[in-house]
C-alpha cells in the first residue's frame, strides 16, 4: 500500500499490511487496522491519526501498490 500525504513528502512511504491486518507508520504510535480495506477506506483513518499527530489539515492519497 502507497500512502501519500499532499504537502509532507517526508510522509509519503509504502508499508505492508501484516498478517494480523494492520500497517504501521513510524509517525504514528498505534497500528492501523487495515483487513479488507479498498484505498478509498483507508483514507479517513490515516487523516484522522496524521490530525491528531502531526497535521493540521491533511490530504491523505491511498493505492495499492502491489
Amino acid at each position: 500500500m502507497a500512502i501519500s500525504y499532499n504537502g509532507s513528502p517526508e510522509l509519503t512511504r509504502s508499508v505492508r499490511v501484516s498478517a494480523e491486518g494492520q500497517i504501521r507508520l513510524p509517525m504514528l504510535t498505534r497500528a492501523i487496522p487495515a483487513p479488507a480495506r479498498v484505498p478509498r477506506e483507508m483514507r479517513a483513518p490515516l487523516r484522522s491519526l496524521a490530525r491528531e499527530k502531526i497535521l493540521v489539515d491533511p490530504v491523505v492519497t491511498v493505492t495499492v501498490a502491489e
